[in-house]
């Protein structure tokens, strides 16, 4: 017969058993086997997502993808919060990179009288260049990056363009973010101040490009019928251009 201290005992190392399973659990894991989809697998881990997990791996899983960091076989075997991590460090490492590159923007100038301006430059492997000019609110702003010499596709998208734009004002208002994944960008300014304008590439290969970058007043396109001044756009979420 089993004494009081041993069934307590018992009981104790029972429940421990129990609380490491489910805190196991807690954390499930996402496992691609051979032959499975990467649809199959994701079913399967997000069935054992609980809902607040589900919404953040798949914020992790968008960022991830949306920057090209996304490796599904090094993200097979990592449990959720592994991948959440993961985003989160790769997320951390391109804002530094940001803010080393945004110290020492280029500054785009215009010749007395004229309404556009081109500049040649480079930029490394999956790297970005900062520029900066100023611009007057009611203003249209037109910008273009071209590549000089012949790049590959990005990975994952070859419609996409192998050079993208990021545009924003000083005071943090957002043009185009990198998700529009676009090399052109057309829209109205919305007030006076500096605006950045960032070249970034989305490819393993250093590019040469020609960035242009055209200031015209609404009513001047007006007047002149220019086909190149197109409609005004509104500073909305719907003129960063995010992809469906």
């Amino acid at each position: 017969m089993q004494s009081p201290l041993f069934r307590s005992l018992f009981a104790l190392v029972l429940a421990g058993f129990v609380c490491a399973g489910q805190a196991a659990a807690a954390d499930p894991v996402f496992t691609r086997t051979q032959g499975q989809s990467i649809a199959q697998a994701l079913n399967t881990f997000e069935s054992q997502l609980s809902p607040e997990q589900k919404k953040e791996v798949n914020a992790a899983f968008r960022w991830l993808a949306q920057h090209n960091e996304l490796d599904w076989s090094l993200v097979n075997g990592k449990s959720a919060s592994q991948i959440v991590a993961l985003a989160g460090h790769h997320q951390k490492k391109q804002v530094a990179a940001l803010a080393s590159h945004r110290m020492a923007p280029q500054r785009i100038s215009f010749q007395p009288g004229a309404i556009e301006a081109k500049v040649t430059g480079g930029v490394g492997s999956h790297g970005m260049v900062p520029y900066i000019l100023a611009a007057n609110g009611g203003q249209e702003m037109h910008v273009t990056v071209e590549p000089l010499n012949q790049l590959p596709s990005p990975v994952g998208d070859p419609g996409e363009s192998p050079l993208i734009l990021i545009i924003y004002g000083k005071d943090g208002t957002v043009m185009m973010t990198d998700h529009a994944s676009s090399n052109t960008f057309e829209g109205a300014i919305p007030s006076t101040q500096d605006y950045y304008i960032d070249v970034r590439s989305l490819v393993d290969k250093t590019a040469q490009f020609t960035l242009t970058v055209k200031i015209v007043t609404p009513e001047k396109a007006a007047s002149t019928g220019s086909k190149e001044t197109v409609k005004k756009a509104t500073i909305s979420e719907e003129s960063w251009q995010t992809k469906p």
